[in-house]
Order: structure tokens, then sequence, then C-alpha cells
């Protein structure tokens, strides 16, 4: 055998060898893989027979699926403790509690928000204002949380703008007021503060004083304050009838009282036959009060306010003509005895 041929044989031995060794290996691995995973097996379970008083049918059931319960073990005490007292910290109330702290809340808060003592009548007033000296200023009555109208005319029911005003208590009072109208909106900041103001009315040298008095049993809603003279610069119209006929008192109580809607002391309420139309028999003397323009007969006084309604002081008659829709209508009155008339 030659050299080359000696190194062939070598190597075809020493491959052989290696690929036995190889071969050994992995069957070992394998042997000790397969024991270790027969070691892992659950044991089976032994069924022990029971007598057939006590057995319990058993059915075909799916298994359901994983939720929550079957997926985490069941709470321990501590944690049912926490749980509770988390709930409680973030709803401490019960439902029955809620609806009793709402009830108490809604109490409370109207108790808080009620006028202290009776709440206050509402009144629409007429009030005269005399510019004599030693007259009583007018007295507007106020209310806290509730708004005032002031109105100005003149003994006929013209309106009377305001030129200015001025406050004695700013802060007491809130005053509403458009340039140039007759009108004037005032408020009652507190319960019980009194105050007075000025107003100066167009073409009237003497200032209108008047005196704020809130927290009374009656509020002003509406007060027609009525000069006890004409306007000076009135409508040409209205003015030639002021001159012609001396009609209009300065002050006339009875009048005044008629266009609050008030009976007069002592009068007597004549049935109507226009509800647009009320009357009184007082004395020898007959008041009417409507918005309707009296035509026929005459009269003797007139006072007008504000909203247009007026009030007649007449002679007595069984029936007037009146201007209604622009048209004449005549309106009888029941009440009044044959020697009345």
């Amino acid at each position: 055998m030659n050299k080359k041929s000696g190194r062939r044989h070598y190597l075809f031995v020493s491959l052989l060898a290696l690929i036995i060794t190889s071969v050994s290996y992995f069957s070992n691995l394998y042997a000790a893989s397969v024991s270790d995973n027969d070691s892992t097996v659950p044991p089976t379970l032994q069924l022990t027979p029971v007598s057939d008083q006590s057995a319990v049918p058993v059915t075909n059931t799916v298994s359901a699926p994983n939720t929550p319960n079957t997926l985490f073990p069941p709470a321990s005490p501590i944690q049912q403790q926490a749980f509770q007292n988390v709930t409680r910290g973030a709803m401490p109330m019960t439902p029955d509690e809620i609806k009793q702290f709402r009830d108490m809340l809604a109490v409370t808060k109207q108790a808080a928000s009620a006028t202290p003592g009776t709440p206050p009548k509402p009144v629409l007033s007429v009030i005269p204002v005399s510019l004599s000296p030693g007259s009583n200023p007018p007295v507007i009555r106020l209310q806290e949380g509730f708004v005032t109208s002031v109105l100005f005319t003149d003994n006929t029911g013209t309106p009377w703008p305001v030129d200015s005003y001025d406050l004695g208590n700013s802060s007491a009072f809130n005053i509403q007021w458009q340039p140039g109208s007759n009108m004037l909106m005032i408020q009652a900041m507190s319960m019980y503060t009194y105050g007075n103001m000025g107003i100066h009315l167009k073409g009237l040298p003497t200032p209108i004083m008047i005196t704020l008095v809130p927290g009374q049993q009656e509020v002003d809603y509406r007060a027609d304050l009525q000069v006890d003279q004409p306007r000076s610069g009135a409508p040409s119209g209205l003015q030639s009838l002021l001159d012609n006929q001396k009609n209009f008192s300065p002050v006339n109580t009875t009048l005044l009282t008629i266009l609050n809607g008030i009976t007069p002391a002592g009068a007597t309420v004549l049935n109507s036959s226009d509800p647009d139309c009320v009357a009184w028999a007082l004395k020898k003397r007959m008041y009417i009060r409507t918005r309707l323009t009296l035509l026929s007969p005459g009269w003797i006084s007139v006072m007008k306010n504000s909203d247009g309604t007026k009030a007649y002081e007449m002679g007595k008659t069984a029936s007037i003509i009146v201007s209604k829709y622009g048209e004449p209508t005549t309106i009888n009155f029941e009440g009044l005895t044959d020697d009345q008339l």
C-alpha cells in the first residue's frame, strides 16, 4: 500500500467514528427528554363509587368561557373590606339620604330667599304734587328686589318730561332713566334704607322733591305724580282748552281717588250700561271714570291719568254721550232716584 492510499483509509475511519459518536449522543438526549415528560403527567383520578341513594344525576354541560369570576380567585375578607371602604368614600350617602338632603336643601334655599314678614301688596297710585310752600312731598313706597315706575304729568294728564334728577343716597337706590322721557325706574338696593331725590321737570323752575321709603306693607308698582299746574309749552290745542275753560282744579282729592279706582267715601255706585264707564253719585255731584271722551253733557272738572283714564265731575244725569271708536255712543245709568235728578 502506497502512502496516498494509507491517508485515504485514515480519513474514512475518522469520519465513521465521528458519525457513530454523534448518533449515540442524540439518542441519549432524546431518551432523557421523554423521561422528563413522563414525570409531569398528572396522576389519574380515582373515582369512588357511591350508593344509588346519594347519586347525583350527571348531565352533559358545555364549559363556559373564561369570565372575571373564573379568572380571578375569590376576594379575601381584607379585599372585601377595602372595596366597601372605597365605595363608601366615593358614595357616602344612600339613595334615601340623597333624597332627604335635596329636600332639606330646597327648603333652606326657599327660607333664605323669602322676604321677611308678609309680602308687600302691589298697588298703582296717582299722587298729587303741590308746588305750594308747606305742602307735603310725595312718598314713593319701594321694596328690595322690585322695580317701581314713576311717571310725571301735569294736571291734565299730559306727560311732563324729566330734564334731570339728583339722588340723595346713590348706593341705596338704583335709578334708570331715558333722557327726554317722563318716566323714572327706581329700585331699592336695601330693605330699610330711606332716602330722597329731586327731579327737575322740563320748563319747571321748581324741582319736585320726593321721599323714597322701602320696606312697607304696600309697594308702588307704578306711581303717577300729577303736578297741580299745566305743563309749560303744552300743545296749542290743549293750551287753548286750558285757557278757555277753568275746569282743571289744582288739587281735587275726589277725582284723584276715582283715578285710583277707589270709591269715594259716602258715594253710591251706579249701574252703567257700558262696562268701560264707571259712575258714582255723591251729594249733588256725579263722578265718572272712563277712557272714553265725554261729549255731553258738559262737565265741571276733569283729571286725566298718564294711561289715558279720565275722571269727570259733573251734575247728576241718567245718561251721557261719549265718543267710542270714533262714534257717538249713549250710556245709561241706573240707581239715581227721581229727587236726585
